[in-house]
């Protein structure tokens, strides 16, 4: 039983007292101890000539068969950015696990060669990077782990893999689910839409020479954009060829693909998350799946989690993730 091995997912979670209020709690998540742990990075190149980055963690100092953990930032997260992962990295490392971060591509440093880039509904690059790690390490088991837009590009990529994954389980953090919805109520969130969009624009600022002969992409719009609706219908749904932005929120939304996953996932969300809707959260598809184990707590905010009287490190999520990695290297099934 699932429940045995992973006991935090049964207890109250208490979050920090005076980290209560959600905004509090998703806000400080990203601000949370930096990366302090050295890494090998791996300029990883796709067929079309685009690469982005791959960071392994552990792999010099644990044994062959342990477990490897592919993880996948959030919209304006790598390696270096976010320290929701730099902790979660630290601490599966403590329990003799490895770690690989896969950065999308322009992120992290890397060059934008090709004009494609990432989003949501673009789950290739995910894909063939989880069949290099297996070609690499096939005596190993592999988890996914996504936080936010990352954990819908899992979560779709499974669904659409199903049993052809090489992955073990997946793992996903306040995930959107559907695309719509969490856009409608970000925009009712604005300094949550202001500070995304931010970092979407800075990026494309520097990945934007490779767009510049193109006016239609490569124009004063993008850099403008008001909002993450904005932005997305300005560069995103153009770049991956959808007729509109509903239409790429609407084919880019991994709800519409939970029903075909065939590996294990646990889904971890917060009831008071201030980005995604309640109402995405998939009930009637994790009691429709007996791979989807649905966990969501009360508290927690969006990636945020935090717990202890100064939640600086570790945090809530980062032992729930570190007992479901657990449970599976020591060779359980759902």
């Amino acid at each position: 039983d699932i429940t045995q091995h992973c006991p935090t997912i049964l207890e109250k979670y208490y979050p920090t007292f005076w980290c209560y209020n959600n905004h509090v709690s998703s806000f400080l998540g990203q601000f949370r101890k930096g990366l302090s742990i050295e890494y090998n990075r791996q300029t990883f190149e796709y067929p079309d000539g685009g690469c982005s980055y791959l960071d392994y963690f552990g792999f010099d100092n644990t044994g062959n068969n342990s477990s490897i953990c592919l993880i996948i930032p959030g919209i304006n997260g790598d390696t270096d950015a976010s320290s929701y992962i730099a902790n979660l990295v630290e601490h599966l490392l403590s329990e003799g696990n490895r770690c690989v971060v896969f950065n999308y591509r322009g992120k992290a440093g890397a060059p934008l060669k090709t004009k494609i880039s990432y989003c949501a509904a673009y789950t290739d690059d995910y894909r063939k990077v989880c069949l290099h790690i297996n070609e690499c390490y096939p005596e190993s088991k592999m988890i996914g782990i996504g936080f936010s837009l990352g954990s819908n590009i899992l979560l779709k990529y499974m669904g659409e893999e199903g049993s052809n994954t090489p992955l073990s389980a997946g793992i996903s953090i306040s995930n959107p689910f559907d695309l719509s919805k969490s856009s409608i109520k970000l925009a009712s969130q604005k300094l949550y839409d202001k500070v995304l969009t931010r970092g979407a624009i800075e990026n494309f600022r520097r990945i934007s020479p490779i767009y510049e002969e193109e006016y239609d992409i490569y124009s004063t719009k993008i850099l403008n954009s008001n909002s993450l609706v904005q932005f997305d219908e300005s560069y995103t749904r153009r770049i991956f060829g959808f007729t509109s932005v509903e239409h790429y929120y609407d084919q880019g939304s991994c709800i519409h693909y939970l029903s075909e996953i065939e590996r294990p996932v646990l889904l971890v969300n917060a009831r008071d998350d201030p980005i995604v809707c309640e109402d995405s959260i998939p009930i009637d598809a994790a009691l429709e799946n007996e791979n989807i184990i649905l966990c969501i707590s009360s508290r927690g905010g969006h990636v945020g989690f935090l717990e202890g009287w100064f939640p600086f490190s570790g945090c809530w999520i980062d032992r729930v993730v570190g007992e479901y990695v657990n449970y599976f290297q020591e060779g359980s099934s759902v």
